[in-house]
């Protein structure tokens, strides 16, 4: 477990060697193009041969020790190839059927998994494919180092989500983009850009392909060049949108589960978050795309309107992650777990006294847990006074009574009869003590 942009691949690409120099054969497993190509490319750097099983990608090359494949493609695939070593990237997708297919072929061949999330969709963990789990350095120590960027969080909006119900773990993708995808909101989006993140390469996660259009249509009209991308989009003119943000010839790529993984752009420095989604490993995902460090680049920042951070918390916060944890119950109400400033909209751990920008958290008033009042010490006898009205005595009387009742057999009302009769002697009372208040 590494987070985003900390180097899994360089990692995998050193361990890969190693067991090349050893002649294994090994197969890196992938289930988007871009993590296929970002991964030869890896293997390129390190002077490692290897083939591409990928369609009909013509980089095949089936005698080398080292295949990158397709998940795709390779579970369509004959098996002759005896692997001695599986690595599976972004491996919280390694429970799927097709994975398990493929590891099935090969039971004697050790499998390490990568991934920046190590959790399912539905919050469980992976303690049914792998033994172990090997933490890397943390968000926080990372960016300590220089190695990832300061992340800043703003969450000017929070969308009204009380109708969206949740569907396997996550929110009902219908009744999200129905939320979400309405003018105000979109104009909001454009209008915070413009306040915080102006003039900054920015992505933005949308809820649906129609509101990542009307997104990127409301930035042009403003005078922002924007570009917008889907799964149909085709190769060609995806590639073209991805080149024009990176070299800077537009500002905002807006994109519908495209760029959630796989995707590498140090240059982009600001992240919306038009896609609200109750997964902790999803909000990682989008928020980390954009920590990598570029030249001049001084931060990174995630305007949230999804009300994503304070139902995750921020994206360097520590978090505990097990290989078994228990499937997680998700409902559309939680606790909080990150505060917002109500002047600049930034989003603050809980235990952040104030903002940057001046702002100090007021100091909650906390009502005494105790009162104190004026009274005297009795002793308790049995099981304690039922009846606090009552003087001193009286519930020791009527216990007594009860008992007398149980061996005469009467009925039980009539000690609570007789005992309303009584009258409490004189010195069980101080001196300074009206008794005229006692009429029984």
């Amino acid at each position: 477990m590494l987070p985003t942009g900390a180097g899994k691949t360089i990692i995998a690409s050193e361990i890969v060697r190693r067991a090349v120099a050893l002649g294994r054969h090994v197969l890196f497993l992938a289930h988007r193009r871009e993590l296929i190509n970002q991964t030869s490319k890896k293997l390129d750097d390190f002077g490692i041969q290897h083939g591409i099983l990928m369609g009909n990608d013509p980089r095949h090359d089936p005698a080398a020790l080292v295949q990158v494949a397709s998940v795709q493609t390779m579970v369509r695939r004959d098996k002759s190839n005896s692997f001695q070593l599986i690595i599976i990237d972004e491996a919280h997708h390694a429970s799927a059927a097709s994975y398990k297919k493929i590891l099935d072929w090969f039971p004697s061949a050790n499998v390490i998994g990568l991934t920046a999330t190590p959790v399912r969709g539905d919050g469980a963990g992976l303690g049914d494919l792998f033994d172990a789990i090997v933490e890397g350095p943390s968000i926080s120590m990372l960016t300590d180092q220089g190695f990832l960027v300061p992340c800043r969080v703003f969450a000017p909006t929070q969308p009204d989500l009380s109708n969206v119900k949740i569907v396997r773990g996550d929110y009902d993708e219908r009744q999200l983009s129905q939320a979400m995808d309405l003018k105000p909101l979109i104009g909001d989006i454009v209008s915070h850009w413009h306040k915080l993140a102006f003039g900054r390469q920015s992505i933005v996660f949308a809820s649906s392909v129609k509101h990542s259009e009307h997104i990127r249509d409301c930035f042009n009209v403003a005078g922002i060049p924007a570009s917008h991308i889907d799964a149909t989009t085709p190769l060609v003119e995806r590639d073209a949108a991805l080149a024009d943000l990176a070299e800077g010839r537009i500002k905002v790529l807006s994109n519908c589960g495209i760029l959630l993984e796989g995707w590498d752009c140090p240059s982009v420095s600001c992240c919306i978050l038009a896609r609200p989604t109750a997964s902790l490993g999803l909000y990682l995902q989008m928020a980390g795309r954009v920590l990598r460090p570029f030249h001049g680049k001084t931060d990174a920042r995630v305007l949230d309107h999804s009300g994503a951070a304070l139902r995750h918390g921020l994206p360097g916060d520590p978090r505990e992650w097990k290989l078994h944890a228990k499937k997680a119950k998700v409902s559309s109400t939680f606790s909080p777990l990150a505060t917002i400033c109500p002047h600049c909209h930034a989003a603050l751990r809980l235990r952040d006294k104030g903002c940057p920008c001046g702002w100090v958290k007021p100091v909650p008033k906390v009502k005494p847990v105790i009162e104190v009042k004026p009274g005297r010490l009795q002793e308790i006898t049995g099981t304690g006074p039922k009846h606090s009205k009552w003087p001193p005595g009286k519930w020791d009387e009527y216990c007594r009574l009860k008992r007398v009742a149980e061996q005469k057999g009467y009925k039980p009302g009539w000690a609570w009869f007789k005992v309303q009769n009584w009258i409490a002697p004189e010195d069980a009372f101080p001196d300074d003590i009206d008794l005229s208040c006692i009429t029984n």
